[in-house]
């Protein structure tokens, strides 16, 4: 207030006070001393007294040489007085004076109808309805049963029951006389006046006198020997008394809870709290406040003890607790790329499926209009750094997330850090509005003002490593601690002159260290924590009431939450809508693919030049489409491993938040997978548009995006796992080299599978840990669908394979057999037994394994006689003869290869034409350092023995697997499942979504996150 406008009310308290005798004007000057006792100093109110007796000195004067015309004039003065008072004083500061005008006339036993007039006039010019004033001067001047407004009173006196049962009544024992209070709804507080006489009644520290009018702020204590402490609290509730309905008793019984290898965490604690109160817990850094929290609202399970609501206990019944407790943790639950609007209607959306869009609508706007946040309902959210609201909207809207649903018990973790004192005060009487509302509030603060602290109805202060240390009206916190600590003002807990309490000062007291005889802090506390611990045992702790709890009806929730798949809808516009709204994140993700593949596809173009043209490209004779294709695939992995890496633990906390509405998580996982599907499957399209058209791979886009989708799928979900297992982004991106670099190294292209180490490496088919590689099945497949069905290579691959195959037999199967079997012969006499029967051992598995892949080719008669006991002279000229039968017909069946080759390159000449567009085709389809690689030419290697069998190392693309399981070569042409032979490019496809079908169970079921946390709680336990 400004002094100008205090000087325009002592204007108008002096002309009041021309109503009363002259010897009446000290009682006159004393209400305007007690006045202005709550706005100035001591030494100011002398000087104010000064101004105030010139003003009624002049307007004294004035009446007296104008008595005809005075009161005209002085009622103009008043007006204009009230006027300028409009433009500065709030309703309830008007109130307060309005109060102090009434006790000046109250003094004159009967007022003239002019000076009724008079004073209704200035309530009119204060914009006091008629209402107001009409209870404000009947709880004056008029007995309490003229009061219009009965519900506005209560009474506070001994007898048990009011002479007037419309009021409210409170029987307050060896109360001597009677304390009325007047709630006044406009203006949202309370005054009292009283007739108590023989007890002092103390406020603010001063004794307040029968008959005056007080105003009865928010924590205000109205104290006496006799009756005690009267509750700012205490009077709150028999006015803003909840439905009984939805009352509740909230108990918690000897909770206790501590860290693994540590004294911290919560000391035994019990405290019982009914609905409709707000609960403070207050400490320092560290005590334990969130630990506490957490321990209440059942996110986290005491080691012994119980929380109860009317008997169900949180922790193990939270089935017939469900919708009845809402948390919102210290940290923002916002998606910040949503409208503050939007933010609101999909959390209404997950909490009451019963509603219809219009409704929601209705409900959403209400709530928004409530917290005055309509007016930024369609500002974006945004993050800390890039703001488009402020911290104290932010606060109220990330509020309004719970309070939509209306729990019945709200858990606020910090609701004022990081907010200014006035944006703290508007988000506490937020949510002190909603205890009034019957709903139990529990907040953690760390140093609330003054003004915060008097809003508690109830506080528990910790101490270090979570020792309770006071529970109690927050009021009382102060002296309780004073009066332990045996200092000078103990009986005092506000301020006497501004009637502020000092919340600070508690944690001061508790936390007070030894001061040394040279007048420094030990560091020794004069009241250790587990002293503090055992005084609140003694003195302060409420023992539960019953070791068996009786359960009782809890109130009735109005959540309803949607079906399952209703679920996946919401949350799928949601993250829809989140990424749509994030332009920089759209244009990342839809043009990091086509600009990749155009950096890939530009920098592996290699111009081979031509007759005509130094710088002419030829696709034939790109010797970088290998690297291309592996390339390719590995982006794949990479932009879904992107896409997907911070998708579920930057919802962490808003899953937590969600937890209480007991929402699916398979539809949230779905509407996750479902959003990743659709992105990849544009940045894979974007890819193979752009990078094959570079490179001029014609003819391939779906199988490239088919398999490029499949891989980036399998990143999607691997990326899902571990966004879902890890709790931090920086852990996260830290890891994801360690699962892209084996991608790398075991994709086929880089290392071959043969020649790894020994102790992994196989010859005969891709090692287990190249199996579990998506970059394997991924390369693999392009690289056999790209040389195997290219529109050139599909006219001779059949007949290639018949040429290959034969000419491998003939010149490299054959002749190997023949000189084991010379070996075989030679070492017949010779003691190295062990190689002898390896060579039997091959022998015998190759002469089957040709029989039963050739059908022109019989069973060797005496196979069981390749033995080394067995083993003939005969038997070796026996077997010399039926290898050269089998060179004889593989040798016909490679000439016969080659005349087909002939005619079907005889047969696209006349369809293409001429001779030069058949090679022209293969300029353009065949590509040839991709069949050198498929062939294996680089290898001079065609044939080696591996564990009794031989192995072929020459052309894989055309050789058949050998193994019925699935498993085979790299660039096997197909694989074999029993009698089944299944292309290439399906059933590598099908591996990749086995793969993908697994991650997804994975991420369903928690299995990389269980592994973690157990793997985590493992290897630290103890630490």
């Amino acid at each position: 207030m400004s002094e100008s406008i205090l000087k325009a009310i002592l204007r108008l308290f002096a002309i009041v006070s021309l109503l009363l005798p002259d010897d009446k004007q000290l009682y006159a000057e004393e209400i305007i001393k007690s006045y202005l006792l709550q706005l100035v100093n001591q030494e100011k109110i002398l000087q104010f007294l000064a101004i105030y007796r010139f003003y009624q000195n002049d307007f004294k004067e004035r009446a007296q040489k104008k008595p005809g015309k005075s009161s005209r004039l002085f009622s103009v003065k008043s007006l204009l007085i009230c006027e300028q008072i409009n433009k500065h004083l709030l309703q309830n500061q008007k109130a307060l004076m309005f109060f102090q005008i009434l006790d000046i006339v109250h003094y004159k036993s009967t007022l003239s109808e002019l000076e009724n007039d008079y004073i209704k006039t200035l309530a009119i010019s204060l914009n006091f309805s008629e209402d107001l004033y009409n209870n404000c001067r009947a709880f004056i001047f008029e007995p309490l049963a003229e009061v219009p407004d009965k519900n506005s009173v209560l009474m506070l006196s001994n007898a048990a029951f009011s002479a007037e049962p419309a009021i409210h009544h409170w029987q307050v024992a060896n109360l001597r006389g009677s304390i009325v209070f007047l709630f006044i709804k406009e203006t949202n507080n309370f005054f009292f006046r009283h007739t108590v006489t023989d007890d002092q009644l103390i406020l603010k520290g001063r004794k307040t006198i029968a008959g005056r009018t007080y105003n009865f702020e928010k924590g205000s204590v109205l104290r006496s020997l006799l009756i005690g402490a009267i509750h700012y609290s205490d009077i709150l509730k028999y006015y803003f008394n909840p439905n009984p309905e939805s009352s509740f008793r909230f108990e918690a019984s000897e909770i206790e809870y501590r860290f693994t290898r540590s004294g911290n965490g919560i000391f035994p604690l019990s405290f019982s709290i009914e609905s409709g109160q707000l609960l403070g817990i207050m400490g320092g850094s560290g005590v334990g406040k969130s630990t506490l929290l957490n321990l209440l609202n059942g996110n986290l399970k005491p080691h012994s003890g119980q929380v109860t609501i009317n008997g169900f206990d949180v922790h193990t019944e939270k089935k017939e607790l469900h919708g009845i407790i809402g948390y919102i943790p210290q940290e923002d639950l916002l998606i910040e790329e949503l409208t503050v609007y939007r933010n609101l209607y999909f959390n209404a959306r997950l909490c009451f499926g019963n509603l219809s869009e219009n409704q929601i609508e209705v409900l959403v706007n209400n709530l928004l209009t409530d917290l005055d946040l309509f007016e930024i309902k369609d500002l974006k959210v945004g993050s800390v750094l890039n703001k488009f609201i402020s911290g104290g909207q932010r606060k109220r809207l990330n509020i309004s997330l719970e309070l939509i649903r209306e729990p019945y018990l709200l858990f606020v973790d910090e609701p004022t850090s990081g907010l200014s004192s006035t944006d703290s005060e508007t988000v506490m009487d937020l949510l002190k509005e909603q205890a009034m509302k019957g709903k139990l509030v529990v907040i953690n603060i760390h140093q609330p003002s003054s003004d915060i602290f008097k809003l508690f109805d109830k506080l528990l202060v910790l101490d270090k490593g979570g020792r309770p240390v006071f529970f109690g009206n927050p009021v009382d916190a102060p002296l309780y601690f004073k009066k332990v600590r045996q200092l000078i003002n103990a009986e005092d807990s506000e301020c006497i002159t501004c009637g502020n309490l000092n919340p600070e000062q508690i944690l001061q007291i508790i936390e007070a260290e030894e001061i040394n005889e040279f007048g420094k802090h030990t560091g020794k506390r004069v009241f250790s924590p587990d002293e503090w611990y055992n005084l609140y045992k003694k003195n302060v702790e409420v023992k539960p009431r019953s070791t068996d709890r009786i359960k009782t009806r809890v109130p009735w929730s109005l959540l309803s939450v949607p079906g399952k798949y209703k679920q996946f809808g919401i949350f799928l516009k949601r993250n829809l809508l989140s990424k749509l709204a994030d332009r920089q994140y759209l244009l990342i993700n839809l043009l990091e693919a086509p600009l990749l593949a155009f950096i890939l596809g530009f920098f592996t173009r290699y111009n081979a030049g031509s007759a005509t043209s130094e710088y002419a490209y030829i696709f034939s004779a790109n010797i970088n489409l290998p690297v291309y294709i592996f390339m390719g695939v590995i982006v794949a992995l990479f932009l879904g491993m992107m896409v997907s890496a911070e998708e579920i633990i930057r919802d962490r906390k808003i899953i937590q938040r969600e937890t209480f509405l007991n929402l699916s998580r398979l539809s949230y996982y779905n509407s996750k997978v479902l959003f990743l599907l659709v992105l990849s499957a544009i940045q894979t399209l974007a890819f193979v548009l752009v990078g094959n058209c570079i490179m001029g791979i014609k003819g391939m886009i779906f199988p490239y995006w088919m398999v490029l989708f499949s891989a980036s799928v399998f990143s999607n979900l691997l990326g899902l796992n571990i966004s879902d297992s890890l709790k931090s982004v920086v852990s996260i991106y830290i890891l994801i080299p360690l699962l892209l670099v084996p991608q790398i190294l075991l994709g086929g292209a880089m290392v071959r599978f043969d020649r790894l180490n020994k102790q992994i490496a196989s010859q005969e088919v891709v090692p287990v840990i190249g199996d579990l590689m998506a970059s394997r099945w991924a390369y693999e497949a392009l690289a056999v669908h790209q040389f195997k069905n290219s529109r050139y290579e599909k006219f001779f691959y059949f007949t290639d394979k018949t040429e290959s195959e034969s000419s491998f037999r003939l010149n490299y199967l054959v002749p190997e057999l023949q000189l084991i079997l010379d070996e075989v012969s030679e070492k017949t006499s010779k003691p190295d037994k062990e190689l002898i029967n390896k060579n039997f051992a091959l022998l015998r598995n190759e002469l089957i394994f040709l029989a039963q892949s050739d059908e022109n080719i019989p069973v060797f008669k005496n196979i069981e006689m390749l033995d080394e006991e067995k083993f003939t002279r005969n038997v070796e000229e026996e077997l010399n003869i039926y290898l050269q039968r089998i060179k004889d017909l593989y040798l016909r069946k490679l000439d016969d290869a080659l005349d087909n080759r002939d005619k079907i390159i005889e047969g696209l000449v006349i369809k293409l034409g001429n001779k030069n567009k058949v090679i022209e085709m293969k300029h353009d389809y065949y590509n040839e350092s991709l069949a050198e690689i498929v062939m294996n030419k680089r290898d001079n290697e065609k044939i080696i023995r591996y564990k009794n069998r031989l192995v072929r190392k020459a052309e894989p693309i055309f050789a058949m697997p050998g193994s019925k399981s699935g498993r085979a070569h790299f660039y096997s042409p197909v694989k074999r499942i029993g009698g089944l032979t299944i292309n290439t490019l399906w059933f590598n496809m099908a591996a990749l979504w086995l793969m993908n079908i697994a991650f997804f169970l994975f991420l369903h079921f928690g299995i990389i996150r269980k592994t973690v946390t157990f793997s985590g709680n493992l290897l630290f336990k103890g630490r």
